[in-house]
């Protein structure tokens, strides 16, 4: 993926030569690897499957919004019944944010900001 890293006297030039003549293109393979992979993308988690195919959770993240645009919540999801009760669970915010499908950082500011509509109550 990066002729560069390799330790050989051939410019990149040449070395994606090389690669086209005996039938290896990078952005045509990686394209077909998303893909294979789009019905399971639209199953799990940017972390759950990050971690299954060891990429970046960043990387998964983007590939889902480019295959399936962002995914709008109505407004107000997280104080219904079930997410609030998960967000307010005690569980670690890596799991929780696994389970309703958000980062961590949201977990967090959510939390708080059920905490604070029940204190303002």
């Amino acid at each position: 993926m990066r002729p560069i890293d390799l330790d050989l006297p051939l410019g990149s030039t040449t070395i994606k030569r090389l690669r086209s003549s005996v039938g290896m293109m990078w952005y045509e393979d990686r394209a077909k690897w998303w893909e294979e992979r789009l019905p399971e993308m639209a199953t799990m988690s940017a972390t759950d499957f990050a971690r299954k195919h060891e990429i970046n959770v960043a990387t998964a993240c983007l590939a889902m919004i480019r295959y399936f645009g962002h995914a709008n919540r109505p407004p107000g999801w997280w104080r219904e019944k079930d997410a609030a009760d998960t967000l307010l669970s005690g569980r670690p915010s890596v799991e929780i944010a696994s389970a309703l499908g958000i980062a961590p950082s949201s977990v967090r500011r959510l939390r708080s900001a059920l905490m604070h509509d029940w204190a303002g109550s």
